[in-house]
């Protein structure tokens, strides 16, 4: 998926035609936190690669939405060319993220259900 214009034909006795445009994409790797704006999307079985991949969970286990912390939306997460994730925020250090599974699983509580996930870079914590 790609901004630009698109259209959709069909033979006459179906579908009329339907022409748009998409003026622009959007990644968010974190959920709850801020995005940025892509050319290009690639999907996969769960939607676009690298979007809402990771969530920020407290120590209890809870996930964090900006529902209970409005400033989630000042950390902008950026992909590094190395793999990582840099997350920045004002009046804090970047932090650099290994997005690879450190080992530890944990359940974690989304909207009140569990759910098993794997921690990322310690670093992070």
């Amino acid at each position: 998926l790609s901004v630009g214009t698109f259209a959709v034909s069909y033979a006459k006795s179906c579908v009329p035609t339907v022409r748009g445009e998409v003026t622009g994409l959007w990644i968010y790797p974190v959920k709850g936190c801020g995005g940025s704006k892509t050319q290009e999307l690639v999907l996969d079985e769960l939607g676009p690669v690298g979007d809402r991949r990771f969530m920020l969970v407290n120590e209890e286990g809870s996930f964090q939405s900006q529902r209970q912390e409005s400033r989630m939306c000042l950390i902008k997460p950026t992909w590094l060319p190395n793999g990582q994730l840099r997350l920045e925020a004002p009046g804090f250090k970047p932090l650099d993220v290994s997005i690879e599974s450190n080992g530890r699983q944990r359940v974690c509580t989304i909207w009140g259900d569990p759910v098993d996930l794997e921690d990322v870079d310690p670093a992070a914590s």
